[in-house]
């Protein structure tokens, strides 16, 4: 490895979490996930001290003085206290064999450094610079209207939204201007697996190992149930029936997707779960689940208050459940799942199948 220490900085729904992932499989990477921005707090202790020293420590200081004490300020000994206290909370007592520690932050809008009019990223990004040893910083972004139409965002104005992530990156990239030690990824590329991930992998010095990141790839990371966030997912247990897998596959239709499958007295199996078609829907699809050549009509028109609430300006998430009973799947059995538009042609979006 060619540094101590990587952060990962962007705002919420980018996939840092896959990409925290995928940098935990380098060995001796110990990547953290978000602390709350413990380290913006560490920097504005180390603002007050840092102006108590400039305005009041020029000069010894007595025992009647208001600033006693101030001229013994020390801000190299600050940053090694911190270091090791940020280190000793992120990396524990998992200290054999960890070359590299960090975390992600979402946490880098002015919503939560300081405000638009006194935004504090660029002296932030250099306190970091300071704190963290021989660092490496990640910068993510996404597609900004895949960002503001999360849930995440909710509570939260969408133009509002784009601003602040317009002003992070803007200010960003004037920071990370000739420096070495930084390096912008997209979402879209770390799941297509585009050649700037490799890249990133060549420039802190790791060996890109293609099987072990499938592996982060094929696991559905943070809010789940977005077919952008499943479109590259290879399979997804079933919590409540451990026998079933799902492999998803993305559709333009469909907004969101899960499901829960339960094993019943009668010899079968009950599949069901949430599908809602993107708000922009009008016409009416039906679903179809075919095992061993044998067609199954599915339940489509079930009352999901939940997740009408979760999505409250999509009228397709009303009535989104669905539920239809199958004979249990077997050791290598699958059954697939299919939206059918009124014209009668389906299109495949699940795969179902036993796996032991």
């Amino acid at each position: 490895m060619k540094y101590k220490s990587i952060l990962i900085l962007t705002y919420g729904r980018t996939g840092s979490t896959l990409l925290m992932g995928i940098l935990n499989t380098i060995p001796g990477v110990l990547i953290r996930g978000e602390n709350m921005n413990i380290c913006f707090n560490l920097f504005s202790t180390y603002t007050s001290l840092k102006i108590t020293k400039e305005q009041h420590g020029k000069r010894p200081t007595d025992p009647t003085d208001p600033f006693y004490g101030a001229d013994e300020l020390d801000e190299k000994l600050f940053f090694r206290d911190a270091q090791i206290l940020l280190k000793n909370q992120l990396v524990g007592d998992i200290k054999n064999n960890i070359e590299c520690w960090g975390f992600k932050e979402i946490r880098y809008l002015p919503y939560n450094l300081g405000g638009t009019e006194n935004y504090k990223l660029i002296p932030y990004l250099d306190f970091l610079s300071k704190l963290m040893p021989n660092p490496f910083f990640i910068f993510l972004t996404r597609d900004i209207s895949k960002v503001i139409n999360s849930g995440f965002w909710k509570n939260h104005k969408p133009e509002e939204v784009v601003n602040q992530i317009k002003l992070f990156e803007e200010q960003a990239k004037k920071w990370t201007e000739n420096k070495n030690n930084c390096f912008w990824i997209s979402y879209e590329d770390i799941v297509n697996k585009a050649q700037s991930l490799n890249k990133l992998f060549n420039l802190i010095g790791a060996t890109y190992n293609e099987k072990l990141i499938d592996k982060v790839l094929s696991k559905e990371h943070s809010y789940g149930g977005k077919l952008e966030n499943l479109s590259h997912v290879i399979e997804r247990k079933i919590d409540d029936y451990n026998n079933i897998s799902a492999r998803f596959i993305s559709n333009s239709n469909i907004e969101y997707i899960n499901f829960d499958a339960y094993e019943l007295k009668d010899n079968l199996v009950k599949i069901g779960g949430v599908i809602v078609l993107k708000p922009n829907i009008s016409e009416k699809f039906q679903l179809y689940l075919e095992k061993d050549r044998e067609s199954f009509k599915v339940t489509w028109d079930i009352p999901s208050p939940i997740i009408a609430k979760k999505f409250p300006n999509n009228p397709n998430a009303q009535n989104a459940r669905f539920k239809v009973l199958i004979p249990p799947l077997k050791e290598g059995e699958s059954a697939k799942l299919y939206l059918v538009n009124s014209k009668g042609n389906k299109e495949h979006i699940a795969t179902l199948f036993h796996k032991i």
